[in-house]
Formats: structure tokens, sequence, C-alpha cells
């Protein structure tokens, strides 16, 4: 029983050392959603193709990336 919790303890180390990519749907109801909800300092957040007009401002508060689908980054 002590090797399965400890091979569990690790493989969750593991995970959380590694960053991840969230695809977001552009807007920034859901941009901020994944923020707030699932990204880590690493992370980055995808934009899809296309032209978005936000009237409300993102709060990014981690240090995440926000990627857009021309790769271009938006801090």
């Amino acid at each position: 029983m002590k090797s399965l919790i400890v091979t569990i303890s690790f493989g969750l180390i593991t995970a959380s050392a590694q960053s991840m990519v969230w695809q977001s749907d552009g807007t920034p109801q859901n941009i901020q959603f994944l923020h707030d909800n699932s990204a880590q300092d690493g992370d980055t957040i995808t934009l899809p193709a296309g032209t978005f007009n936000w009237s409300v401002p993102l709060k990014v508060s981690k240090g995440v990336t926000i990627l857009g689908a021309d790769n271009r980054q938006f801090r």
C-alpha cells in the first residue's frame, strides 16, 4: 500500500511541474474563467483564429501567456 501512495504522490508532483495550454473560445468571459479556474503560472491560454472586439477588460494576475492563433502574445 505504501508503494501505491508514493507512486500517486510522485505522479501529482510531476504533472504540476508541466505547463498546460488552455484553448479558449476567444470571449473575455471564457478567457477570464480559464485564467481564474484552470491556468497556473507558466500556462498558455490560446485564442482561436478571428477578430475579437472586447468591451470588458481581462484581469490577468497570473504569469500566463495569452496567445493568438497567429502566435502573437498578449500580456
